[in-house]
């Protein structure tokens, strides 16, 4: 083959040159078709229920290439537009309206949602929605955003200085602290919800009323409702019946995810019970569920479920359980550390130790938690020589039997049969199998007539606050 000339080699470089160059060019402009690249991971965001005018936490969705070459996003939209009470920012961008995006091959971006719930029409829960849209070429995706919102009463840093009675209206938001002053009573109709925030606490120098009903409890709980926060123990403080406190009384009552559930501090200044509890239920306390301090408690039908010390009481006191149920599992939010009960006549300070006089009645009461993380649920301790008299009759523990009590006719080790667990999806219905447990007809009449629900108790009633029909 003749060579080329020698002008004609750069010229034919010069040409490979330009058709790479363009090459290039044509690639880096051709995008994927959308209707085959396009993906987004999610068709509609819902967020929890959330109080008017306050903010959620942040969902996301992705918006993806599947394909090789770059896709192109003309823009991310906000339906409602900048009145929306929705917010997002796609690839770092806020809106309510962003773009346009180029998406390399197999990558993607990520879109982040919050709302702030406005303010609805009335006491009901409603519905917030909105959309965002996604186009790209021709093609058009909608993720549809949803919220439920509930007004609320607010209170900041409230204090009780009147006889005072709240309702099932509105649910009250508690910000930084509600304080009953001495004196004062505050009644809580039933139906009534209490949500209080991580800084506050109720705190009780005069008296607390509460008056559920079966059906209609009232509630103290956080005020995070949201998924990741509503069960979450520790989410507020808890209820302080302080030193001044007297004569409080709670019926059908839930009291769920503080930190100390209720804490009685001191005895009740007119020589009663400070604290009257019936059909009750407290749950998910990351530290006390019932917690006396030198007090004195009255429960009846209660139900302590999965919290760091179920039932402490400490520095002595004058207490009473019948038919309580008081249980805890170990679990994603609970590493459970302390027994059940916890009943000591005697406490430590730098001063040296005191010893208090303790009278402790448990009547046809189950004392339960799960296998391995604690060996006594029933701890007593006495170390003194002040009046001392601890009685178990007719109740159902595990462990051995508590030291320095009286004892009649309890059942040790003997699994109680609930009726259904599951730690894993936090499910735990505690009545009692009808044909399998130990509890059944083996209680003692004690003048109850009915259980936690309602349900009438028989001559031989079930030990725990349900009755097996």
């Amino acid at each position: 083959m003749r060579p080329l000339p020698a002008l004609a080699r750069p010229t034919l470089l010069l040409t490979a040159l330009l058709t790479a160059l363009l090459a290039g060019c044509l690639k880096a402009g051709s995008h994927a078709a959308p209707d085959d690249a396009l993906r987004i991971t999610a068709d509609t965001l819902r967020f929890d229920t959330l109080f008017a005018t306050t903010g959620s936490v942040t969902a996301g969705f992705v918006i993806g290439n599947r394909g090789h070459a770059p896709l192109r996003i003309e823009e991310v939209r906000l339906t409602g537009g900048p009145a929306s009470p929705y917010r997002f920012n796609a690839d770092g961008i806020p809106g309510p309206v962003t773009g346009p995006f180029e998406v390399e091959g197999g990558d993607s971006i990520h879109v982040f949602v919050t709302v702030r719930m406005p303010t609805g029409p009335g006491p009901q829960p409603f519905l917030v929605a909105d959309s965002l849209l996604v186009r790209s070429g021709g093609l058009a995706r909608t993720v549809i955003l949803e919220a439920f919102g509930q007004n609320a009463r607010f209170l900041r840093d409230a204090v009780v200085d009147r006889d005072t009675r709240f309702n099932d209206s509105l649910p009250y938001v508690v910000l930084g602290s509600l304080r009953v002053n001495a004196g004062a009573t505050l009644a809580l109709a039933s139906g009534t919800r209490i949500h209080l925030h991580a800084d506050a606490p109720l705190l009780v120098d005069g008296t607390l009323r509460a008056e559920g009903e079966p059906d209609r409890p009232v509630v103290f709980s956080g005020d995070r409702l949201d998924e990741g926060y509503r069960d979450l123990p520790g989410a507020w403080p808890g209820i302080y019946f302080r030193a001044a406190s007297t004569g409080n009384r709670l019926t059908h009552t839930l009291v769920r995810n503080a930190y100390n559930g209720l804490v009685a501090d001191q005895p009740d200044a007119s020589g009663g019970y400070k604290l009257t509890l019936r059909q009750c239920t407290v749950e998910n306390a990351s530290e006390g569920g019932i917690v006396a301090i030198a007090s004195s408690v009255d429960a009846v039908n209660c139900l302590v479920l999965n919290c760091g010390g179920n039932i402490a009481l400490g520095k002595g006191g004058d207490h009473r359980f019948v038919h309580c149920t008081v249980a805890s599992y170990a679990n994603r939010f609970l590493t459970r550390r302390s027994p059940v009960l916890l009943a000591t006549d005697w406490d430590s300070t730098r001063a040296g130790i005191t010893f208090h006089p303790l009278s402790a009645d448990f009547t046809n009461c189950i004392l339960w938690g799960s296998e391995g993380a604690v060996d006594q649920e029933a701890f007593v301790s006495r170390r003194g020589n002040a009046p001392f008299r601890v009685t178990f009759r007719n109740c159902l523990y595990r462990g051995k039997d508590p030291m320095a009590t009286l004892l009649a006719d309890n059942l040790r080790n003997q699994d109680p049969r609930f009726d259904s667990i599951d730690i894993a999806k936090r499910h735990f219905d505690l009545r009692i199998q009808r044909k399998a447990s130990p509890a059944v007809d083996k209680g003692t009449p004690a003048g109850i007539p009915s259980d936690r629900l309602g349900k009438p108790r028989d001559a031989a009633p079930d030990i725990g606050c349900h009755e097996r029909q």
